[in-house]
């Protein structure tokens, strides 16, 4: 399963790095001293609006969200593209965002790395990927 939503997720956002990815941590920041991404941005989930208000990124830029389980991180989602970011993507767990972020890096290196031949048009995540889920 963590295979198949990372490999969605740079199917439909590409590897272009013309946008720098975000990676957000929608957990509590207990949880995110216990560990989390390395560069990831701690924004709690209830905090999200004020929070991507002072990263300031461009409404196009590939925002990738992960908490524990995926239904933080698919409410931050969903107010992210209310407030019209078009490429937000839910990684649900931290082992998805690491995964993620590792092939993006493989990637960027060679782009003839398996996996890294994706389209290069950014894309939102289908909702069946980006769907809540309890936890």
């Amino acid at each position: 399963m963590k295979t198949l939503i990372t490999l969605l997720a740079l199917f439909y956002t590409g590897v272009s790095l013309a946008q720098a990815p975000v990676f957000i941590d929608v957990r509590s920041a207990e949880e995110f001293n216990q560990g989390h991404l390395e560069g990831a941005e701690l924004i709690p989930y209830d905090q999200i609006e004020g929070g991507i208000a002072k990263l300031q990124p461009g409404m196009d830029t590939p925002l990738y969200l992960y908490c524990r389980s995926g239904r933080r991180a698919g409410i931050a989602a969903d107010a992210l593209r209310s407030l019209g970011y078009t490429h937000v993507i839910n990684l649900e767990t931290l082992e998805n965002a690491e995964q993620t972020s590792a092939q993006m890096q493989l990637c960027a290196r060679s782009s003839d790395a398996p996996g890294c031949n994706m389209p290069d048009t950014l894309q939102e995540t289908t909702p069946a990927a980006s769907a809540p889920r309890g936890g």
